[in-house]
């Protein structure tokens, strides 16, 4: 099930004895799961007993899962479905299975999309900042843990904050300034290696191409982030992205592949919707803001988010919107 992290911290604060099914998968595999839920999820090992099958070989999922389900459909006296998709795998389970009880059952989720929240009337500290000498990082809100967080971290905030997103945008980016660290993520860099990316597009053009790449469509960006002097940057190792095409790749030295980009394909009759219209740049591992306070302004969309900000921070700060 999707979400089962989540039930499984909360019964182990309410101190429910647990068994907890696993896919098929190798002694060495199965132990580093079993260890990092119990440390994830902070539950105590004494309640919780995992049923880990040990295959000589990884399955594929669709060989996997049907496997873990069976085991825990061969131990469940009765089912308790909690939201269940229409048509899918359990719908048909349940339809079939001797005792069944609705009593917690929900209609299923339908997809939300989200939007940029700000108005379109530029402010004007924004129509004053002189974006042209400053590198813009856009952040972005997390429905999970934070770097270093454990997601029993997560899940405590998200119960007691009631209804909102304890990791939202507004959240992370004054996590993010309190921190002092700017964690770099290799999740799309061929190469896995961290960098954290920066543009020399000025944030309402950033906004602007979201809004219309075939590359992100649906993009939930939402203008937080931060502007830094571009000097202090490029004293540090930013530098620019190389775009290009599989071959250029293949004949990049190993210092300059983390900052490859593949160019994509052109929906256009020009190269306007490739990843150059980024105007990327990167910077290898994690960044310092400590000391690079001075040269740092954040960025909001409105004027009392940025207030709050900087009371929260002592960092500038700068709302795009009216």
């Amino acid at each position: 099930m999707m979400g089962w992290d989540y039930l499984t911290w909360l019964a182990g604060v309410v101190g429910v004895r647990m068994l907890i099914i696993l896919p098929p998968d190798s002694v060495e595999e199965s132990i580093r799961q079993i260890k990092s839920s119990i440390v994830e999820l902070s539950l105590d090992s004494a309640n919780v007993t995992f049923i880990a099958p040990v295959a000589s070989k990884r399955f594929d999922r669709s060989i996997a899962y049907p496997l873990r389900d069976k085991l825990m459909l061969d131990f469940s006296q009765c089912l308790y479905p909690l939201a269940i998709r229409p048509g899918g795998f359990w719908d048909k389970v349940i339809s079939t299975h001797e005792d069944v009880d609705d009593a917690f059952r929900a209609p299923y989720p339908k997809i939300v999309k989200m939007k940029v929240s700000a108005s379109s009337i530029v402010s004007s500290a924004g129509r004053g900042y002189n974006w042209q000498d400053a590198f813009i990082h856009m952040t972005r809100g997390v429905f999970g843990p934070w770097v270093g967080e454990t997601k029993a971290d997560y899940f405590n905030a998200l119960v007691n904050n009631q209804g909102e997103n304890p990791r939202n945008e507004l959240a992370t980016l004054t996590y993010i300034l309190n921190s002092g660290i700017l964690r770099g993520s290799g999740s799309k860099i061929r190469s896995a290696i961290p960098v954290v990316s920066f543009s020399t597009l000025n944030p309402y053009e950033i906004l602007a191409l979201k809004k219309t790449s075939p590359h992100r469509p649906g993009s939930a960006l939402e203008p937080y982030g931060l502007a830094i002097k571009k000097e202090a940057l490029l004293e540090l190792g930013l530098r620019p992205v190389i775009y290009g095409e599989e071959k250029d790749y293949l004949r990049l030295s190993d210092g300059e592949k983390p900052f490859f980009q593949h160019v994509g394909k052109s929906f256009g009759f020009d190269d306007d919707h490739s990843w150059r219209r980024e105007k990327e740049f990167r910077l290898m591992g994690d960044l310092d803001l400590t000391s690079l306070r001075e040269y740092i302004t954040a960025i909001l969309p409105t004027a009392r988010e940025a207030a709050d900000v900087a009371r929260l921070t002592g960092y500038p700060t700068l709302h795009l919107f009216e």
